[in-house]
């Protein structure tokens, strides 16, 4: 499964961080508290947590595929800044792993080698479809199948 740690949703509107801020109040944009930015998260996440549960339950054994992290060309970036969509994500990935961690589900990170200094994506991963802003290429699916691979046979 891989939606668990697909943060885009909270991230990807890029009108809703010029209204709202997970910092300080800045200008004209409300604070979110994190108390508040976890609620959200765990909400975005309710139907897949349910899933997890319910397979878990039933004996089916379940891992995590992480997401790519965002790219640093998607216009939300622009619009809200690296510092923002940075955190947002950051945050999110982490309300998830925690809560994964809890369940007992293990999670396939995404290679460290895979992003930039700044923790975006390397554009080497971009997807050929320049439209598309958020899913990565065949490159990057190799390397998470050889990730995928390298986890499944630890499971013997």
């Amino acid at each position: 499964m891989s939606n668990y740690l697909l943060t885009i949703r909270l991230w990807g509107d890029k009108q809703y961080w010029t209204k709202f801020t997970p910092f300080l109040s800045q200008g004209d944009q409300a604070p979110i508290s994190a108390s508040l930015l976890r609620h959200i998260v765990l909400q975005d996440q309710i139907h897949m947590t349910q899933l997890i549960e319910l397979l878990k339950r039933v004996g089916v054994k379940v891992f995590v595929i992480e997401a790519p992290k965002p790219f640093k060309h998607h216009p939300a970036i622009k619009i809200a800044g690296n510092k923002v969509i940075t955190y947002v994500d950051q945050f999110y990935r982490q309300v998830m792993k925690d809560w994964l961690a809890e369940k007992g589900v293990p999670v396939i990170n995404v290679p460290s080698a895979c992003y930039d200094a700044d923790g975006f994506m390397l554009e080497t991963y971009r997807n050929d479809n320049r439209l598309d802003r958020t899913h990565a290429n065949k490159q990057f699916g190799a390397v998470m199948v050889k990730e995928i691979i390298s986890f499944l046979k630890s499971c013997d």
